[in-house]
This record gives structure tokens, sequence and C-alpha cells, in this order.
């Protein structure tokens, strides 16, 4: 018994950690996006209508940035209430679609493959959903549970509604007599080379180091690309605010070279 408590106080552990190091690499991106809508919205809101009176005053032909900066903020000023109400009815809408879906194994699965197929988020949540069900097998192979029992568990416990789907049928090839690589191969929802290694080390009798090793590798996958996510979002909105916010102050003063000739008009 202690040792098994052991063994899961350091996968409880592993699954903090490894929550933490993906919410600490959203942190940066999501104070960018919200200093970029309050910036935004200040100028678009205030800045600009302040500017589009100085501009009707003078006359003349605008430049196309300038028009086409008025034209923006003439609609946002004008139909935010709209907005506001289209926003919270699809917020409304969506959480009702999901409680729905979320009541049948079919709607989970639906909506597993929506975030499976993500960019960048579906492949970190395969990943982390991998890392949770090999970190559980090797926990309870080496806790001496029974295998059938041991891929039931696993698959319930990895978050996963089309892993714990498919494992129904990988639990009846092992009742059959086929490997636990056979059986996980069925399922198509690990690699080839995760299907290699669990087959070589399950001839050996070390299926659980195998499941062990590749819940490490997994883990380490996902803190990679952590990392990655939190190096490049950060410079990305950075630039993309500064590109947003430069056509802003550039069609704000871009009539200012002409005034002259419109106040001569």
């Amino acid at each position: 018994l202690p040792g098994v408590l052991n063994l899961i106080s350091d996968h409880a552990n592993r699954m903090v950690d490894l929550k933490q190091r993906i919410q600490v690499a959203m942190i940066y991106p999501s104070i960018l996006l919200v200093l970029a809508s309050v910036v935004l919205g200040f100028l678009i809101f205030r800045m600009v209508p302040m500017f589009a009176e100085t501009f009707l005053e003078l006359g003349g032909r605008l430049p196309a940035p300038t028009r086409l900066l008025l034209w923006i903020s003439d609609v946002v000023i004008g139909s935010w209430h709209i907005g506001l109400v289209l926003l919270l009815g699809l917020v409304v809408g969506g959480f009702i679609l999901y409680g729905q879906l979320m009541r049948s194994q079919r709607g989970r699965c639906q909506l597993e493959l929506l975030r499976m197929y993500a960019p960048w988020s579906g492949t970190v949540f395969h990943l982390v959903v991998q890392a949770r069900f090999c970190r559980m097998m090797s926990l309870l192979l080496s806790s001496q549970v029974p295998v059938l029992d041991a891929l039931e568990l696993s698959a319930a416990g990895s978050g996963s509604s089309i892993l714990e789907r498919a494992s129904e049928e990988a639990v009846l090839g092992v009742a059959s007599g086929e490997s636990i690589s056979d059986s996980l191969e069925s399922t198509r929802y690990f690699g080839h080379d995760v299907i290699w290694l669990l087959a070589t080390s399950e001839e050996r009798g070390h299926a659980e180091e195998a499941f062990e090793s590749l819940a490490n590798r997994f883990e380490r996958e996902v803190a990679a690309r952590d990392a990655i996510l939190g190096a490049i979002v950060g410079p990305t909105f950075v630039i993309l605010l500064g590109l947003v916010i430069g056509f802003i102050v550039v069609s704000i003063y871009l009539p200012i070279f002409s005034l002259g000739d419109m106040v001569g008009v």
C-alpha cells in the first residue's frame, strides 16, 4: 500500500505541474489580448470621433485609409449594442448546445473531435490525453491491477470520451487473447511509434515500464510545445497590436500632411 500511494502521489504531482505549466503559458497572451482590446476600444470610441469632427469641418477628400477608419468607427459606435446582443446570444446558445452535447457520449465525442482538430491546442490536448492514459496504465500495472481493469480505468481517467469509447474494443481484444499493443492499435488513437515501443516492451514483460516511458515523453512534448507557444504568441500579439495601432495613427495623421490644401479648399 505505501508504494501504491507513492505512485499515486507522484502521478497527481505530475498532472498538477502539467496543468500549471499550461496555465502559465497562457497568462502572457491573455494579458496582451486584454490590453489590445482596451487600447483599440479607446482609440475607436474616443480618439477617432474627435478627429472625425475636425476632418468633416475641413471638408475636402480624405485619404482612403482615413475614410476606411472613419467607416469602421461609425459601424462600431452605431452598432455596438446590436453586436453586444448578438454576442450574448451566441454565448448563451453555445452554453446550451454544449450542455446538450455533454449529456451523451456521442455528443462528447463530437466536441472532442472539434477540440482535437483545433490548431495547436488540438495536438496539445491529444498529447495530454495520451500522457494521462499511459501514466495511469503504468501506475495500475505496477500495482498488479488486472489488465482489463487497468485499460478501463486508464481510459476513464484520461479525460477523452473517444479513447474511453475505443477502450471498450481494446478490452474485448485483450479478453480474447490479443496483446495490449495489438488491442490499442485497433483503436487508431495512438501512433505507430507508440504501438511499436509498447509491443517490444510487452514481449519482454515490461509493459508498465513502456507506459511510464511513453508518459514521460508525452509530458516533455507538452512542456516543449507550451514553451514554444509562449515564445511565439507573445511577440505575435505585440506585432499585430502594433500594426493595428499604427494603421489607426497613420489614418488619423495622414490628412494633416495635406491640411493646408484642405483649408484652402
